[in-house]
């Protein structure tokens, strides 16, 4: 009687036969080792006993992994049974049940005259449907391991019609033993056996090793064929595979030596990391690819085409979301068994420039659009349905706030930060999510150069360096340079990048604990993460993954991916004091009426370990860490806090959970006002500057020439007749402003604008760049600072000195000029080299001074030159 073996390790299942008890079987998918027990005494003959009337029991499932089958049963499942992996969910398999490929059941060769068959061995045509040739079973007891061998080469070898007939003559006897898979032959049989073996080991052999080395590689609970006919063995096109469901768990790299060099396919211009830091997500748009990189395996195991420049990619706990601005839909990919599962058109109008979500998080997804015009343009949608999310505004957000975005997310998806791409950021702008209530605040408004967010949310990493993300940073910040500090992708751990004293190329890395401030790993010699003006941010260069013991580095001059060595475990081992962390990420919700679980994750050196729980009555925490609390189904509050603390002797930790009610309503939020434009203070020197009031769709109109009053301007004193200014440095152009007030001098090698005030005979302001190519132009009270790499426009004040508003320049080509008089409001006209018979030639371009926006002139007349 044939026996299902589960695998309790993985839950692969295999099939054995009644001459197998007492031994030992190896898993084919894990390697586990898993004793046979004795059989039960069960008939081989006879009709089965009915329903109800006895029998001999069933070996229990739960206790051995066996289950033992019918003749009927064996091989004929259309969904092979499995147990579920570790931390998955049943609704997960539910939801995937559609979606899973399903292998044709047993009987369908006659229907489908185009599938190929497998050629019968020894058997008549009417045995054709008994049944079906099982797999091979992994036995520790090499005899029967080379016999099974020889009847899997037998099976697969072709068989000739004569040897067909022959075989028949001992068809009843022979039956039973074949299926046992122990069919003994003749001396004719033998020879056919050699030659069969023999053209196994050529050929088969090769597609053996075909299939281990080209076959992703995962420890994917996989199931195995119980033994369903699918179509002739040496035709694999004709196999049906199951869903291969990877486990996303992250473990340790096993690569050789401390370092490994992974090549990409081209040059990454957008990464996320997923599944809680074991992919990093890879958008190489010149390429139009997809990569998936994982990185417990250090390897690429998955590419997707993408629309390029016009996709955006994100992803979470277990999905990866793709957009298509070309086809305006969502995709939305399985990271368990990476294939596409869903698909849906954007709910809403106009292009996505941005989306994020958190990487241990199932949602929701924040989304940059660029409309509509008088509202802040970010929205967020749900993971499940692709459609809006059930979350609102407490207050709608200023439409002011900056739109041209680049967002990061918490990994358990309660905070978002967003920066300006490129050298220049122009602030920082911070989205909270408690339960469906969102609020924003824009606790940066200079340049924060990039900006990083914690696993939990809690702290923000710019170029002013850490700060609570509830607080405004004071300190200044940095110059865009390599060196920086960075979030660990997940745990309480801050990464610093320091090239001071370092090799061409190269760079000290640290990794120290974030509440203690201590440095717990010092890497020299690593390859150097980022270099200045690169147009992928810092943060996005340097990924630390803690339980894949892997610093992952893409470095800002080649398409590869650099992996280090990083035991953090076995450096804190060193350490004589006692240690303790928190490294799991804490959940930001609970659902009433549904059982809330969090296991509590440490590290350190520490011993004897004890945990202790703060939180709501209910709320139970186990010596291993596990949270658990049931909470009641009309749970009036929005928030619960739960705190828990870690001891062991000489060292503590803790760790506080703010849960919001999942249940509770989004906010009913008006819809966003436009913003009115403020009372003009008549005491100001701002000129005059006429309002044009067209449709959304149309392109507002302004003159060539915006007139503005200036004071007039007297001789300045001077004691002598000739006089020296000190500049900060070498002089490269210069342009007039203030009506011939001010001379704006360019010092170019040092980064500066230098603001010399003819009526004082001084330099009165000094302007730090952030890049050598800059274009500017200056006018009655206005000064424009255009950076034509990044595509970025400054306005400054004259009469302040101090910038007032940036934003993006929408333009293909760079600029290479700027103009504007230097007693007029604007506008500001860029423009290109001439050059005739050039389809790239830049044409002129007018920038509306009050807005950065283009504007179109009422009347031109004449050649530009």
């Amino acid at each position: 009687m044939p026996v299902r073996a589960i695998c309790p390790e993985c839950g692969a299942t295999a099939i054995l036969h009644d001459e197998t008890p007492n031994l030992t079987i190896e898993c084919r998918q894990c390697g586990k080792e898993v004793p046979v027990p004795e059989l039960p005494d069960i008939p081989t003959s006879g009709p089965p006993p009915l329903p109800g009337t006895g029998g001999p029991p069933p070996l229990p499932k739960a206790e051995t992994g066996f289950e033992v089958l019918d003749d009927e049963d064996e091989g004929v499942d259309e969904a092979p049974r499995r147990r579920p992996a570790v931390g998955r969910d049943e609704d997960d398999d539910e939801e995937n049940d559609e979606d899973r490929p399903r292998r044709p059941p047993v009987g369908r060769d006659d229907e489908d005259e185009d599938r190929p068959r497998r050629p019968p061995v020894g058997r008549d045509d009417e045995d054709e449907e008994d049944e079906a040739p099982r797999p091979k079973t992994r036995l520790r007891d090499d005899e029967e391991e080379d016999e099974d061998e020889e009847d899997e080469a037998t099976r697969r070898k072709p068989r000739s019609a004569d040897e067909d007939d022959e075989d028949d003559e001992d068809d009843e006897d022979d039956r039973p033993a074949r299926r046992r898979g122990r069919s003994r032959r003749g001396s004719k049989k033998t020879m056919v056996l050699v030659a069969g073996l023999f053209a196994f080991l050529v050929l088969g052999a090769g597609v053996g090793a075909a299939v281990h080395f080209l076959w992703p590689d995962s420890t994917t609970t996989i199931v195995e064929d119980d033994g369903v006919n699918q179509g002739d063995p040496g035709d694999h096109n004709a196999v049906v595979q199951p869903a291969r469901r990877r486990d996303l768990a992250i473990r340790p790299v096993q690569f050789p030596g401390d370092r490994q060099t992974v090549k990409l396919p081209g040059r990454p211009r957008e990464v996320c990391p997923a599944a809680g830091g074991r992919f990093l997500c890879l958008h190489c748009v010149d390429e139009r690819k997809l990569v998936l990189f994982d990185v417990s395996e250090a390897a690429v195991v998955k590419e997707i085409p993408t629309a390029g420049p016009e996709s955006h990619i994100a992803a979470g706990a277990s999905a990866l979301v793709v957009t298509d601005n070309g086809t305006r839909k969502l995709q939305r990919y399985d990271l368990r068994t990476l294939e596409r599962d869903k698909e849906a058109p954007y709910p809403f109008e106009g292009p996505v420039k941005a989306i994020a979500m958190g990487h241990e998080s199932h949602g929701p997804l924040l989304v940059v659009g660029d409309g509509p015009p008088d509202a802040w343009p970010v929205r967020f949608l749900d993971l499940d349905t692709l459609g809006p999310a059930e979350v609102g505004w407490a207050e709608p957000p200023p439409a002011s706030l900056p739109r041209d975005l680049s967002f990061r997310a918490a990994a358990n998806g309660s905070r978002w930060v967003g920066a300006a791409p490129g050298a220049k950021s122009g602030g920082a702008v911070v989205v909270t999510l408690e339960g469906k209530r969102l609020t924003v605040r824009n606790p940066l408004r200079g340049n924060a150069g990039f900006a990083a967010i914690s696993a939990d949310g809690e702290w923000l990493y710019t170029r002013y360096g850490p700060s609570a993300a509830a607080e405004t940073p004071t300190r200044p910040p940095r110059p865009d340079g390599p060196n920086f500090q960075v979030p660990a992708v997940t745990g309480p751990y801050v990464v610093s990048v320091l090239t001071a004293g370092s090799a061409e190329g190269t760079a000290e890395v640290t990794v120290a604990s974030r509440d203690r401030d201590r440095v717990l790993v010092t890497r020299r010699d690593v390859p150097r993460p980022y270099a200045p003006r690169d147009p992928l941010p810092p943060d996005r260069h340097l990924h630390f993954v803690p339980d894949a013991n892997a610093l992952v580095i893409l470095p800002p001059d080649g398409d590869r991916v650099e992996m280090v060595k990083i035991d953090l475990a076995a450096e804190v081992a060193k350490i004589e004091q006692p240690m303790v962390f928190v490294t799991s990420t804490p959940p930001a919700t609970f659902t009433p009426g549904r059982a809330f679980a969090y296991l509590v994750k440490t590290a350190g050196n520490a011993t004897d370990v004890k945990f202790a729980l703060t939180g709501p009555p209910g709320a139970t925490l186990g010596e291993g860490g596990l949270v658990r609390w049931d909470p009641p189904g009309d749970v009036p509050t929005e928030r619960v806090e739960m705190k828990i603390d870690v001891t062991a002797p000489g060292a503590v930790a803790s760790q506080t959970l703010a849960l919001f009610n999942s249940a509770a309503p989004a906010p009913n939020a008006a819809a966003p006002k436009p913003v009115e434009p403020k009372p003009k203070d008549t005491t100001s020197p701002e000129p005059k500057i006429p309002v044009v009031t067209t449709p959304p769709d149309v392109v507002p109109t302004a003159k060539l020439v915006t007139d503005s009053s200036t004071p007039p301007l007297g001789p300045p004193e001077m004691a002598t007749p000739h006089i020296e200014v000190a500049i900060p440095g070498q002089l490269r152009d210069v342009c007039v402003g203030g009506a011939g007030r001010y001379l704006v001098l360019h010092c170019q090698a040092v980064r500066k604008l230098a603001i010399f005030d003819v009526g004082a005979l001084k330099v009165v302001k000094t302007i730090a760049l952030g890049s050598e190519n800059v274009l500017f132009a200056a006018g009655a009270d206005k000064l424009l600072i255009v950076y034509p790499d990044e595509k970025l426009i400054e306005r400054w004040s004259l009469s302040t000195f101090k910038i007032e508003m940036d934003a993006p320049l929408d333009v293909r080509q760079k600029p290479t000029a700027a103009a504007m008089g230097s007693a007029t409001a604007g506008p500001l006209i860029l423009g290109g080299p001439q050059a005739q018979n050039n389809a790239s030639k830049m044409a002129l371009m007018f920038i509306d001074v009050a807005t950065l926006k283009e504007v179109w002139i009422e009347r031109a007349v004449g050649d530009f030159g």
